[in-house]
This record gives structure tokens, sequence and C-alpha cells, in this order.
């Protein structure tokens, strides 16, 4: 016999806690399992596949049991508390045990691993639905579809929640494990309220299943419906990450957005359509016809991405505005179409509700697990952005089609299906693509992938006798190459002449392979390059310029794959150890990048370092802040105490700073050897203007730095502190960011140590001296060029022009600043006379010197007085 109705409302606010807690769990384990199993997107989706993957499983292994019980709200109270157990345990149960899985794990082992590794949770998760929609059907007398679409509403509301709490509270303030702990007594609470609810009151199911329940149709366009879902979120997600930030914050609006427009959705079907619809099957039709009109509007939307940002935010604008202005641009794209997808959710749903949503759950989460592997890699570069929004279009139609066979009206709904979908399949937008080069550029080749739109561009302005420049571009925000890649070549070159000796070399990100393209002027044996995006390394020929056509090279090996998976498995003895690892200017703002500068990985690195073996790190100065630098510095110090720091380039503007940390053992690295390589008939040369340049550009020791960063918290795998923080600081265009950094680093500035160096003691000492001269030059011309970028707005004024003019006093070899003389004595010709004068009684008086002297003096209308110069030089050889 029935029991009595009761109020609902705790049964709500538990169903709302379990959405909270299910999410949460979600973010979290695919974060855990990403550490080790990788960051490579077909890695990322088989975590996921793995999560919805066993939620289905338990959705359809546990239909039964719940039906049959006589107690389901106390089984959704110990589906939580399993999952709440497990969660208290990921946090360390996850990570060791992935560490198990070997280095080249592919897709067909990550799914089945992951799928194990999270099945005692995703397992009793998959049949929580099933087990409150079974519980408030017996408790209370109302109409299918409300019930179902109430409660489906609420979960995912709550799963909305728990996005944007997770991602913007509790893992930037308690960490992954602080936030696991939490999440796990939000689930228990979740389940205690339904425990409470139904106060140990027996409600024994019917003898029998009433017949008006759900048949093959709805299986059906659960199914479909589940994968069209899905591969909507997907490809909207490929083409709007071409305009937005991709950072943690971009991924927590669009999933929110996602979740919030579905939740409404379900909850409008449940208020307002459930009883008009609920005797008429073919009520699923008008629906269906709207879920494809939705999907059509969202490609016009994705197809105006672009613009719609630029009007919403500029470039320069905070993080707050950014955050807001991707969240607007996320609602555009999606809410029509999750709208309608939750209610077409809630109203196939809740054709089953009177047998058990179980299954006909399972069966729509078995969807959404497997269309991101029919829109995976090969279909993207096969289909493009395009061809994929008219694949998913097309399952649209198909569900539009299925239920106008089913409708009363058949001939006219077929008719009304078949134009729909034909007239959206025809005025898809034509172009999905929403990066084109910058002005004065053209394009070279493009490709459309699951890591965004990669774009090679050439610049129309070409200078005679030297190649195109080339430039690589992941999307709008993110940029390589451009010039001769003078930069990035010199990036390779330094740490390579830093360990001189090294054979065996690893490259963290390969990029247009100019940095990696400095091995093939090394002796090593072998040169491992990773990277995570494989269509940038199909592209390294259209950079054979400027990375040496490093790949025809023997002894180097490409990979496409993820950094710390790489270093995890090197770490594990599972390849030989190396004596170089260069780690790239990864942009600490992109989402997952903070990982690759937390001490767990440069610990990974350690491990994977032969005795006397150096890591070294690049750190764009320009893309962090103060306390996301020392955040790094001090994970770093931690792991490498024998650590030296080095200024890359001489550019206030743009500055990165070398970390190069040594493990024990080995020797220093060799005077002869390190000279040889700097000899000027070698192409080192070209980037690194010999031993005083080389050695010139040391900033400062372990003890320094150390002193600079404090006692206080390190970035970390469980307390990815910088995964939070670099977005806030990037989100705003901000072109004094690197400047100011550096005025905090540049008085840390000290000689190299003769202890880094070892070999003949004369010619060390000899190096060392030339050394420390250019070395002052350095230091004070960087902090004129500090003073540039700061305060007189990228403009240099007297002060500045004197700085520099003091830095090539102090030593001529430093060709920074006479190189930054003679452009502002080309930019503002009122300056060129005392320019030139300054250059020539400081230094070398070049033939080319004297006669730009001679033209700055002729156009000022003072001939007299390079006559009156010529006469003192005269005076002053004899």
């Amino acid at each position: 016999m029935r029991n009595e109705a009761r109020s609902p409302l705790l049964l709500d606010l538990a169903f709302l806690a379990s959405g909270f807690a299910a999410l949460g769990y979600e973010l979290l384990w695919t974060r855990l399992l990403g550490l080790q199993l990788g960051s490579e997107m077909l890695a990322v989706m088989a975590v996921l596949a793995a999560f919805f993957g066993g939620m289905a499983l338990g959705s359809a292994l546990l239909h039964g049991v719940v039906r049959r019980s006589a107690r389901p709200a106390l089984l959704f109270a110990l589906f939580e508390f399993l999952a709440a157990l497990f969660a208290l345990a990921s946090p360390w149960l996850l990570p060791a045990a992935a560490r198990w899985l070997p280095m080249n794990t592919g897709v067909a082992l990550i799914l089945p691993a992951a799928t194990l590794l999270l099945l005692p949770a995703t397992l009793p998760m998959g049949a929580t639905l099933a087990a409150l929609v079974e519980a408030r059907r017996r408790a209370r007398s109302e109409a299918a579809g409300r019930n179902v679409g109430t409660l489906y509403a609420l979960n995912t509301a709550g799963a909305a929640l728990g996005v944007l709490t997770c991602v913007h509270l509790l893992q930037p303030r308690l960490g992954l494990d602080g936030s696991a702990f939490l999440l796990a007594a939000i689930g228990i609470a979740a389940g205690l309220a339904a425990l409470i609810w139904e106060r140990g009151r027996v409600m024994p199911p019917e003898a029998e299943t009433p017949a008006a329940s759900g048949g093959s149709l709805e299986l059906l366009l659960l199914f479909l419906g589940g994968a069209a879902g899905i591969g909507l979120e997907l490809v909207g997600v490929r083409v709007l990450g071409q305009v937005m930030k991709g950072t943690v914050y971009t991924f927590a609006s669009v999933l929110a957005i996602y979740l919030l427009g579905t939740a409404l959705g379900a909850a409008l079907y449940g208020r307002f359509l459930a009883a008009r619809l609920e005797k008429d099957r073919g009520g699923i039709l008008p629906l269906a016809l709207a879920m494809l009109a939705a999907a059509w509007l969202s490609g016009l939307v994705m197809a105006g991405g672009g613009r719609i940002l630029d009007r919403l935010v500029e470039p320069s604008a905070p993080a707050t505005r950014w955050v807001m202005a991707e969240g607007l641009l996320a609602a555009a794209a999606f809410l029509p179409a999750t709208l309608v997808m939750g209610a077409l959710f809630a109203r196939l749903l809740s054709r089953f509700r009177d047998g058990g949503v179980g299954r006909p759950y399972a069966l729509n989460t078995l969807g959404a697990v497997i269309a991101p592997f029919l829109l995976g890699p090969g279909a993207l570069a096969t289909w493009g952005y395009r061809g994929a929004l008219r694949g998913v279009l097309v399952v649209y139609g198909a569900i539009a089609l299925l239920a106008a066979w089913h409708s009363r009206r058949r001939p006219l709904a077929l008719g009304a299906a078949v134009l729909l979908l034909l007239a959206t399949y025809v005025l898809t937008p034509s172009n999905l693509v929403l990066v084109d080069p910058p002005s004065n550029w053209r394009l070279v080749e493009m490709r459309e992938s699951l890591h965004g739109t990669v774009l090679v561009s050439e610049s129309k302005l070409k200078t005679p006798g030297l190649p195109a420049t080339r430039r690589l571009q992941v999307g709008r925000h993110y940029a390589m190459g451009g010039g001769l890649s003078f930069g990035e070549r010199r990036m390779g070159h330094l740490p390579l002449l830093l360990a001189p000796d090294a054979k065996r070399l690893l490259f963290l990100g390969v990029g247009t392979g100019a940095t990696l393209g400095a091995a093939k002027d090394h002796p090593a044996d072998h040169v491992l390059g990773v990277e995570l995006v494989p269509e940038v390394l199909d592209l390294l020929p259209r950079f054979h310029e400027v990375n040496e056509r490093i790949w025809r090279d023997p002894r180097v090996e490409l990979r496409a794959g993820d950094a710390r998976h790489l270093l995890s498995a090197s770490a594990r003895g599972e390849m030989e150890a190396f004596d170089l690892i260069v780690a790239d200017l990864f942009h600490p703002a992109r989402d997952g990048a903070a990982f690759l500068y937390s001490r767990e990985h440069f610990a990974a690195g350690a491990e994977a370092l032969a005795p006397g073996g150096r890591f070294a790190q690049w750190l764009p100065l320009y893309q962090l802040d103060v306390e996301g630098l020392r955040l790094i510095l001090r994970g770093f110090l931690d792991v490498f105490p024998d650590t030296h720091a080095w200024l890359g380039l001489y550019n206030a503007g743009q500055p990165n700073l070398l970390l190069v940390g040594r493990v024990p053992g080995g020797a220093p690295a060799d005077v002869e050897t390190m000279m040889r390589r700097l000899a000027p008939d070698r192409l080192a040369a070209s980037f690194v203007a010999g031993g005083a340049d080389l050695l010139g550009g040391h900033l400062c020791g372990a003890e320094a730095l150390a002193e600079w960063a404090g006692d206080g918290p390190r970035n970390l795998d469980l307390k990815p502190r910088l995964l939070f923080r670099a977005p806030i600081a990037n989100y705003g265009a901000d072109p004094r960011r690197g400047a100011r950094l550096l005025a905090e680093l540049l008085p840390l500035r000290e000689p190299v140590p003769a202890t880094l160096l070892g070999g003949d003691a004369v010619a060390r000492d000899s190096l060392l001296a030339v050394a420390g001269s250019y070395g002052e030059a350095m230091g004070r011309f960087m902090r004129a060029d500090v003073d540039r970028v700061l305060h007189e707005e990228m403009r240099p004024d007297d002060t500045v022009v004197r700085g520099y003019l003091e830095a090539y006093a102090l030593d001529p070899s430093f060709i920074a600043a006479r190189g930054a003389l003679m452009h502002v004595a080309a930019e503002d010709p009122s300056r060129a006379v005392e320019i030139y004068e300054g250059l020539i009684a400081n230094g070398p008086m070049y033939p080319w010197l004297i006669q730009s002297y001679r033209r700055a003096l002729t156009e000022e209308g003072r001939p007299e007085r390079y006559r009156e110069f010529l006469a003192e030089l005269w005076d002053s050889t004899d």
C-alpha cells in the first residue's frame, strides 16, 4: 500500500546536493588522472568517457535493484556514501594507481584502466537518478514528467553550481585534496537528507509495472540525444575556444552555462509542458524540431563568436570582465539549444518513470560517451568544424524524423521535419574558423583540430636577402615565431652551452622547432622532443628556415604527447636517463599548463636526469606576476637546491628567465668545451655572442632566489595555485608586466661564480673576467630598459638614453646597448648626434658609425662640427 504523500523538499535538496558533489567529483577525478595519464585531448576524452561510462554501467546494472527495493531513498543514500568515501581517498589513490600504467598508454588502455579505477564510485553514482525518481514516484501522486523534469533540473542545477563553486572558490582556496573532503561532505549530506526524508518508512514497489511506459522509440531517441548533445558541446567548445582565452575559468563558464540551460529546460518542461504532453507520444515532435532549430542557431552564434566577444570586452579589460564576457558568449551559443535539450530529455525520460529510469538514463549516457570519439581528431581533420556541426545537425534531424514517423499526422510531420533538416543543413555557417592572420600577413596553412585552429602565416613585408618571416598561431591569443626567431633559437643554445657535455637531450615543447633546432649544432647522441598538439609537429617543415630541418636529423625523435606523462614514465625508469631537459615557455594561464610548473613536475624531471644532469626551465616573465613567479621558484628550489638564474633576452618588454637546476653528481661545465662550441665559425655564435654573453647574462644563484621568493606556498599538484592565479594576471593585456618583475629581480644580480665552471683555471679566470664587465653592462642596460617600459610608455627619454650609453661605456661588446642606441637614433633624429658622439667616445670607431655621425651632422646643418671632429681625431692620433 502506498505511503501518504509527503513534502519533497528534503528529497529535492538531496538531489541538488548530489548534482553539486557529482560534478565536483568529475572535475576532481579527471584532473587527478590527467596528471598521470597525460593532457593529450584523446586521453582527457578517455578519462571523461570512463567517468560517464561507469555511470551508464551503474545505471543499467542497478536499475533492477532500485525497482525491487522497498527503500529506494536508502539506496540513494548508500550510493552517495560510497562515492563520498572514494572521493576522500581519491587525491592519493588515483595518482598512485595511474603511475603503474606504461608510458605508451593509448586510448585503448586508458579508457578501460580509468573505467576500472573510477568504477567503485561511478557505478553507484549512475543509479542515484533512478533511486530518487523511484522514491519520489512512490511517495507522491503527480505527473510523471513533472517528477522527472524537476529532479533532473535540480540535479543539473546543482552540477552547474558545483562547477562554478569548485573552480572559483573551493579548489583555489582548498586545493584538490581539500575540495575532495568538502565535496565528500556535501555528498554525505545529500544521502543523509534522503534518509531523513524517508524516516525508515517502507515504500514497496507495485506488483506489476504499469502499461504506460516508454518503448524502443524513446530508447533510441535518448541514445541519439545523448550523442548529439555532447557532440554539439564538443564542436562549440572547439569553435569558441579559438577566441576565448582557454583558462580554467573559460572551461567553467562554458560548462556551467551548458548545465544551467539543460536544468532550466527540464524545469520548464516539468512546470509547464508535462501535463499537456504526458499522454501524447507524438508530443516529442515539437521538442525535436525545436532542438534541431536551436542547434542550428547555436552554429550561427559560434560563427559570430569572435565579433561578439570583441564587442563584449576589449583586450586590456580586467579578469572579471573577461570571465563575464566569455560566460555571455557561451550563453548566447548554448542557452537556446540546452533549454530545448533539457526539455526533450525530461520528456523522453518521463516515459519510463513508472518502469524505472535507470536503463534509459544509461542509454542516454552511453550516447554521450561515444560522441567525442565519433567527433575525434580524424573526423575534425576530415570534416572540419563546419562538417562536424553538420553531423550533429543530421543526428538531431534523425531525432525529428523518428518523432515525425510516430506522429499522429505522419505525412505533415515528416514534411516539416525534412524541410527543417534540409534548411538547417544547407544554411549551416560556411566558415567556423574564427582566427585570421594579423594584418600584413598571409595564410600559408591551417589545421582544424581538437586542440583548436592551428595556423601558419607569412609576413607580406619581406626583407631582401632574408627568408620569409613566418609565425605559428594556435587560436587567437597564442602565437610563436616571427622575425628570424632569434629569441627562440637563443633559448635552445643557452642551456646547451651551459651543459656542453650533455649527450641525451629532452625538449618539452617543440612549437616551430626553433629552440629544438639548436641541438643540430651540438654533438648530442639522442634528442627527444615532445609536443602536446600533434598538428604542430606536422607543420614543422613550414619553419625549416629557423629549425634547421631538425626532423630530418637521425638523432632526433619527435613525439606528440604530454610532457608530464613522459617525465613520469622516465622517472619510473621506462626510458634512459637524460643529461639535459629543456622546458619551453609554457603559457601559465592556459588550462592545465600550471601543472608543468608544479613541484611534483620538477621532481619527476630530477628523477629523469642522469647524475650531474641539468633541468633548464624557461619562464615567461611577461605572463607572470610577482606571487606567481614566487610560487614557481619555491617549488623549483625545493627540488634543485643547486640552481642559477639567467636572463634570456635583453628586452624589458618581453623578458624571459632561465632557471638551470643541477642534480648531484658529474662535473662542472668544462670551459674548453664551452668555448669550442662558441667558436666564430659555429652556428651558436650567431645567437650567443661569445663566452661573455653566455656567462654575463647570469642573474643570481639559489641563495638570492630563495631570499627573494621567501618562505611561502608552493605550486603543487594537489594545490595548483598557479592554475587559478595565472589567468587573473593574464586576462588583461599589460605590456608592463614583465618589466615590473624585472625591476624586482635586477637588484639580485651577481657575477657568475667560479664553481660553476671546470677545466683549465687560466681559461676559466679569463672568461670570468670578460663576463664580469659584460654582466655589469647588462645590468645597467636592463635597468634603463625597465625604466623605458615602466615610465615612458615605451619611448626612451634622456634618462633611458643615458643609461644605454653608460652600459655601452661599461663594455662596448655588449651589443644590445649599441643596438638600442642605434634604434633610438633612427627613430628620433634629434638625438642622433648625441648618441653617435657617445658611441664614438666609449667604443670602437667603426667606419659605419663615423659615416652615420657625418650624415646626422649634415642633416642638422652642422658640417663644420664633423670637420672639427676629424681634426680632433687627427690630433689624438699624433
